[in-house]
């Protein structure tokens, strides 16, 4: 059990990542959020912004998976998130 509140800290390059949480195997960082477990880049976007509209998904623009900036994101259609995940790990 996690003890005491979330810490955020800001990364030279604006992202904001959690530092006193473990991320999960595929870097991104999930959080309870009135009991339901969430992946948190998304919660934070809908705080923002609202729902994520069936068929889209946030893409982090910072290629930065723990990164809950909503600066860093963008909402886009599914086919196009694949595509550039697959163009990033190209690059890597």
């Amino acid at each position: 059990m996690v003890r005491g509140p979330l810490v955020l800290q800001e990364t030279d390059n604006g992202c904001i990542v959690p530092i006193n949480r473990k991320l999960n195997h595929d870097g991104y960082f999930r959080a309870r959020v009135k009991g339901q477990l969430v992946m948190y880049h998304r919660h934070t976007w809908e705080q923002k912004y609202g729902p994520i509209p069936d068929g889209y998904e946030i893409n982090h623009l910072c290629r930065n998976r723990a990164c809950c900036n909503t600066e860093h994101q963008e909402c886009i259609g599914i086919s196009e998130h694949k595509s550039l995940t697959n163009i990033y790990r190209d690059w890597e």
